[in-house]
């Protein structure tokens, strides 16, 4: 098995202005991981994996099945 490793580099630009412009703050609710992962379950949307179980197919995402493992 042929192993590949890439280097990658980060290109970080700080950008300062010395004008009095105000900070616009943004409030960011709480997690709520049941309720997201509740979502998940109910979405088709972005459902990357099938499970046929008894003839009838179940959408499903991966990261919600490796979160539940």
């Amino acid at each position: 098995m042929k192993i590949t490793c890439r280097r990658i580099t980060p290109n970080l630009c700080v950008v300062v202005s010395e004008d009095n412009v105000p900070i616009e703050y943004v409030d960011v609710p709480a997690p709520n991981w049941p309720e997201h992962f509740r979502d998940l379950l109910l979405s088709e949307l972005g459902a990357d994996v099938r499970f046929r179980v008894g003839g009838e197919t179940f959408p499903a995402h991966r990261c919600v099945l490796a979160a539940r493992s």
